[in-house]
C-alpha cells in the first residue's frame, strides 16, 4: 500500500489508498470499441457556437499537483516542479499541441493525434492505446482521460473511486476535465456529466444546468463555464476554491486545481480564489493581457498576450518558483 496526501487547510493527513497494476483501465465498452472522453479543443461532434470561442491557449499551459508543464513558441515543451519520478526532467522532444499536468506525470499530444506520456506510470496512467485520432487530453491525479475525434472518452490509471471504470460511454463528447479522483464532459448540447469519487459532492451536478462551455474539475469540487460568461461551482470541502466571487462575469476561460481556481475576462483582467498556507493565491494586480491561465496545487499562472507566462501562489514542491519558462506558445484563435 502506497500513501496519498490530501492537503486539509492547515495540515497534511494521511491517506492511503490501493495500488493498481500498470496496465492500463478500461470502459468496458472499449472492448468493441466504443471509447468513452477527455479534456481540450472541440473538434467533432460539432458544439455549441459558444463553445467555439475557448482560448486555443488554454492547452498550451498544465498545472498539476507537483508539476508544471508549457508549450514553447517551437512546439518543444518544458517541464518544472518536483522531479521525484522524472516528471520535471523526463519530458519527451518532438512539436506537441497541447500538455496536461498530474501527479508525478505529464502528458502531451502531437498534431497527429498520438499521445506522449512521461513521469510516473506505476498506476497505468499513461498507458493509453496506440492510436492517432486523439484530440484532447487531461491528467488527474493518478488517472488520465483522452477524447477521440468521434466524440468517444478513454480513461486509464488509478481506479479507486470509479474514475477510470466508471467513465460513461458517449459519442458526443467536445471537452473534458480530469480532477482529483473524479472526472467530468462536456456534451455537445452544453450539460455537463461527472462521474469517479462524490465525496465532497464534486459529481453532483446542479439539476437543469445547460448552455455549459467549459468544465474544470478541480480536486474535491468541480466548475462549469457558462456561455454568457458566468462561472457555476459544486463540491468542495471548504479550501475556498469552489466559491465564486459574487458578481464574477465575462469570463472566457476557467481552471480548477487543488485549493485555488483562476479564471480570465473578456478584458484580459484574471480573478483567482481559494486558499494558500504559504502566500495569497489572489492574481498579481495590473493583469490586463491574459489569454489563458491553469491551476496547480496551491499556485496559478496566465499566459499573456505576447506569450510571456505569469505564476503566482506557491507550495512545497516550489512548482511556481523555478523552472518556469520566459516565453510560451501563443496559438491564432480557433
Amino acid at each position: 500500500m502506497r500513501n496519498r496526501y490530501k492537503r486539509d487547510l492547515n495540515r497534511l493527513v494521511e491517506h492511503p489508498r490501493r495500488r493498481q497494476t500498470s496496465r492500463a483501465l478500461r470502459n468496458p465498452g472499449a472492448l468493441n470499441g466504443t471509447f468513452a472522453a477527455a479534456s481540450g479543443l472541440p473538434r467533432e461532434p460539432i458544439p455549441p457556437s459558444c463553445i467555439r470561442a475557448l482560448p486555443a491557449n488554454c492547452w498550451a499551459i498544465a498545472a498539476g499537483d507537483d508539476l508544471h508543464v508549457a508549450i514553447l513558441p517551437g512546439d518543444n515543451i518544458t517541464a518544472w516542479g518536483y522531479d521525484n519520478r522524472g516528471q520535471a526532467s523526463g519530458e519527451p522532444g518532438g512539436s506537441y499541441i497541447q500538455v496536461a499536468a498530474g501527479r508525478e506525470h505529464g502528458l502531451a499530444l502531437t498534431s497527429g493525434g498520438v499521445i506522449v506520456g512521461w513521469g510516473s506510470n506505476l498506476d497505468g496512467q499513461q498507458s493509453f492505446p496506440s492510436t492517432n485520432d486523439y484530440v484532447e487530453i487531461s491528467a488527474g491525479d493518478i488517472h488520465s482521460i483522452a477524447r477521440r475525434a468521434d466524440g468517444s472518452v478513454y480513461s486509464v490509471g488509478w481506479d479507486g473511486s470509479g474514475q477510470v471504470l466508471g467513465t460513461p460511454v458517449v459519442d458526443d463528447a467536445v471537452q473534458v476535465s480530469a480532477g482529483g479522483e473524479h472526472s467530468c464532459l462536456l456534451k455537445a448540447d452544453g450539460t455537463v456529466v461527472c462521474w469517479g469519487s462524490n465525496t465532497y459532492g464534486e459529481c453532483d451536478v446542479p439539476a437543469g444546468l445547460t448552455d455549459v462551455k467549459q468544465v474544470a474539475a478541480g480536486y474535491f469540487f468541480t466548475l462549469a463555464l457558462k456561455c454568457d460568461g458566468t462561472v457555476v461551482s459544486w463540491g468542495g470541502y471548504g479550501t475556498g476554491a469552489e466559491t465564486v466571487p459574487p458578481g464574477l462575469t465575462d469570463v472566457i476561460a476557467i481552471a480548477a486545481g487543488d485549493s485555488v481556481s483562476v479564471s480570465v475576462k473578456g478584458d484580459g483582467t484574471v480573478e483567482a480564489w481559494g486558499y494558500n498556507p504559504y502566500t495569497d493565491v489572489s492574481a498579481p494586480a495590473g493583469i490586463t493581457d491574459a489569454i489563458a491561465c491553469a491551476a496547480g496545487k496551491q499556485s496559478a499562472m496566465v499566459i499573456h498576450a505576447d506569450g510571456s507566462l505569469t505564476n503566482w501562489g506557491g507550495d512545497y514542491w516550489a512548482s511556481v518558483t523555478s523552472g518556469a519558462p520566459a516565453q510560451v506558445k501563443v496559438f491564432e484563435p480557433v
